[in-house]
């Protein structure tokens, strides 16, 4: 005759077996939430922050799921797509990969327009309002990205001289072009003013400079005659 297990100790087996499952599931998906702050990595809203159930010391490791990604090489990645492809590769990773990190995008765009030529500064300014006019950015990611360079202009201008300069410029061209309101000049902080105000000063002795000039002073004078009259008048009501 075929013996059976007795039905009290398959439940016993049974519920040890889950038991140890459990175990090795969640000794398994401990969360660093130091990593995020120390590396680029990002984890979505979407995520769960999994806490250990039982008082194990073994060293934490972060999941390994599709949403974690280093968000700024991305979009690095994706601003150089747009210098040598256009912007419908832009709009493509904005819409999908990047859809809720668009004020870092913004943020890292123009600061990488600092670095660049005039004419390339100016084909990152128009991408903006026309990213805008297609609803792919909003008003709110636009002023989330510039307020991060405004409120760190002291550490931006190190790396990056007139970068107060070139932010206004790109203000008021965000302005003329329907993007921000005329009234976001009157919430810009003081201290970038100083900073856009000591631009100016020294972009008039460049200049008035008629001796031996690097190409560092030439860039910088032919990048000045992008500025527009009305900018050069609002900080001369400034001093």
């Amino acid at each position: 005759m075929e013996q059976f297990d007795d039905p009290e100790s398959c439940k016993i087996t049974l519920l040890e077996d889950s038991r140890s499952k459990l175990r090795r599931l969640s000794d398994s998906v401990y969360i660093d939430a130091t990593t995020d702050s120390e590396e680029n990595n990002f984890r979505s809203d979407n995520d769960a922050v999994l806490k250990p159930t039982n008082r194990s010391t073994k060293t934490a490791k972060r999941v390994d799921t599709p949403y974690y990604f280093d968000r700024d090489e991305l979009i690095i990645k994706t601003i150089e797509n747009f210098y040598n492809y256009g912007i419908l590769p832009v709009v493509k990773i904005l819409k999908c990969e990047l859809s809720c990190h668009h004020g870092r995008f913004i943020e890292l765009m123009i600061k990488t327009s600092f670095d660049k030529e005039r004419e390339t500064s100016k084909q990152i300014f128009n991408c903006l309002p026309n990213l805008y006019t297609t609803m792919i950015i909003k008003q709110n990611e636009i002023i989330i990205g510039l307020d991060k360079i405004i409120q760190n202009i002291d550490e931006v201008e190190l790396d990056n001289p007139f970068a107060a300069l070139k932010t206004l410029h790109l203000i008021k061209f965000l302005i003329n072009t329907g993007v921000l309101y005329e009234t976001y000049l009157k919430m810009l902080p003081h201290v970038f003013y100083e900073y856009a105000i000591r631009n100016y000063h020294h972009l008039q002795e460049v200049l008035m400079e008629k001796g031996q000039m690097s190409q560092e002073v030439l860039d910088l004078i032919v990048y000045s005659s992008s500025y527009t009259e009305d900018i050069k008048e609002y900080l001369k009501e400034l001093v």
